[in-house]
């Protein structure tokens, strides 16, 4: 029973590698194609609102901006391609520790934190580098675009920086039971 038991962990947790590689390889995709195809056209992707109020993405020649416009929209990009990636090897690392059996450990905690804390980052510091330089950037574009300053995305992001925080609290709490059950057993 105990092996059929270790053979599902492994398997499941192999499978859940196998997901954030993938995940990462699509990562890798999506700023390949960012890089290669937005930035060498030099166009900017916005979101925003059309005069309906429907969310847009409108594409604004970087002639049109300011340098300081530029570089923090593309700082922002960079900034949350980078927090992505961090929260990916960090999860992994959660992982591979419960494939060695160190499923509550104070590393595996802190690992789980610093990821709910990554998305967290994730999610305000490139919305505050984007607001203004897309604020002006719309203003550059013909036509009555308001900034879009909270997308679907940005809620996944917070429903999942929220559940890894509650993770990384079972797993801390899970690490404190554990040391205080060494050597009663």
């Amino acid at each position: 029973m105990a092996r059929t038991s270790t053979t599902r962990l492994r398997r499941d947790a192999g499978a859940s590698i196998f997901a954030f590689g993938l995940a990462g390889l699509a990562l890798l995709v999506h700023v390949i194609h960012s890089v290669t195809d937005r930035w060498s056209a030099d166009v900017v992707a916005l979101a925003a609102l059309d005069p309906d109020e429907l969310p847009r993405t409108v594409l604004v020649a970087t002639a049109d901006l300011p340098g300081w416009a530029l570089v923090t929209l593309r700082a922002a990009d960079v900034l949350q391609w980078a927090t992505a990636a961090a929260v990916l090897v960090l999860l992994s690392l959660c992982v591979v520790a419960m494939l060695r059996g160190d499923v509550f450990t104070r590393a595996t905690a802190r690992w789980a934190t610093a990821a709910s804390w990554i998305v967290i980052v994730m999610l305000l510091v490139p919305s505050l580098l984007r607001r203004p330089a897309t604020n002006l950037a719309l203003q550059a574009r013909a036509g009555d675009w308001d900034a879009q300053a909270i997308t679907t995305q940005w809620w996944y992001l917070y429903v999942g920086a929220m559940t890894l925080s509650f993770v990384a609290l079972v797993l801390r709490r899970g690490s404190q039971l554990q040391a205080d059950q060494d050597g009663l057993i």
